[in-house]
């Protein structure tokens, strides 16, 4: 089978990566997505292990369409009834860019009618959609149309620990990305000393540990009629079974006692609060705890910081210098973050979190 994975903005590399290790065949990389192949094994691994990943899709058909009429007329194409259980509830959602059809609404309607067409023509008289829900992904984007078919049901960045949030925070996706992207991988020192919620650290101890993010978690997938639970029951013990206890040393700081609270809070959720070492102080009095590491680290940005910006870059300044022996990664929606920190980055890749447009500044380590 086809699969596919979706990625936040830019960290098609990273999931690349996270899937390669996991010793699955990528077959390609597209813009927001990476597809793969495998079996229902191959799925269920991907889903319970994958950090950095959003959603994991299977791909049904790919087609050219220009005409709502072609496109009813290919995906009633589609041998559906092989897909979907006779009474599955089918949930069609639509994107639609750069394309002659620009309606979603109507892409979504369209799609549906020539699904339960499809449906009744293998004899299936009504489609009673009452039982597990089907959710059908339908993106056209300039003609191409890819149909796919949601695989977890729930975001992937939805693990389950985070339930209380500061402002502006990290998807946990997109922290397990810049943590798979920095090259850390739990050998040597991490440290964030703007931790807020947590999301960082409590990510980079999970990786550390092997704590599989998906292992306590169902996936919608495991209800559809081709899926047999018990692979995923597989998955999901084997994941359990490759968890490790041992001394790593991650740590994080915030100035404000309430950020640590959370912190400390979400971590005993994540099962990691032994392993993570969380003082409340300025960053500027941060040091590493051992010779080498990385840190990884989200500042606060906005126009709300003005009044305190100065005394902000002071301190980041003393982190770089604090942590000069270290790999550094600055993850900011200020746009003047180098002229501001009076340093220019060694390497700068642009993300997005949300609809806010960042950058992550990479200083190197001295040697």
């Amino acid at each position: 089978m086809k699969y596919f994975a979706v990625t936040p903005f830019s960290m098609e590399r990273a999931v690349k990566q996270e899937l390669e290790r996991m010793k699955v065949e990528v077959s390609g990389v597209s813009e927001g997505k990476v597809f793969f192949l495998g079996n229902t094994e191959t799925l269920a691994d991907v889903c319970v292990n994958l950090r950095s990943g959003d959603r994991v899709f299977m791909e049904i058909a790919s087609f050219t369409a220009v005409t709502f009429d072609e496109l009813f007329d290919n995906i009633r194409k589609i041998g559906w009834a092989e897909i979907i259980a006779p009474n599955g509830k089918i949930n069609v959602s639509a994107k639609c860019a750069k394309s002659t059809l620009m309606s979603p609404s109507d892409v979504q309607k369209i799609s549906k009618m020539a699904i339960v067409k499809a449906m009744q023509a293998s004899g299936i008289k009504r489609v009673s959609e009452t039982g597990s829900a089907y959710p059908i992904d339908v993106h056209i984007n300039k003609n191409n149309v890819t149909v796919a078919l949601d695989m977890c049901g729930v975001s992937l960045h939805k693990r389950g620990y985070r339930v209380k949030n500061a402002e502006a925070p990290l998807r946990e996706t997109l922290a397990a990305g810049l943590i798979e992207l920095s090259g850390w991988r739990g050998n040597n020192g991490f440290a964030d000393p703007f931790c807020g919620s947590g999301t960082l650290v409590i990510e980079a101890a999970m990786k550390a540990l092997n704590i599989a993010p998906g292992m306590n978690r169902d996936f919608i997938c495991e209800n559809f009629k081709n899926i047999d639970r018990r692979v995923f029951d597989n998955a999901r013990k084997k994941a359990k079974n490759s968890v490790q206890d041992k001394k790593i040393f991650v740590c994080g700081g915030d100035i404000l006692p309430e950020m640590v609270e959370m912190t400390q809070f979400h971590a005993e959720r994540a099962g990691v609060d032994r392993f993570i070492s969380v003082e409340q102080c300025a960053a500027k009095y941060s040091y590493p705890q051992c010779e080498m590491g990385v840190l990884i680290t989200n500042p606060p940005y906005g126009a709300r910081l003005k009044p305190e910006m100065n005394e902000l870059y002071s301190q980041i300044n003393q982190v770089i210098e604090n942590y000069s022996l270290w790999n550094k990664f600055f993850f900011s929606g200020d746009k003047n973050f180098e002229k501001n920190a009076g340093k220019r980055a060694d390497k700068t890749r642009r993300f997005y979190n949300g609809n806010i447009e960042c950058n992550l500044f990479n200083y190197f380590c001295e040697k």
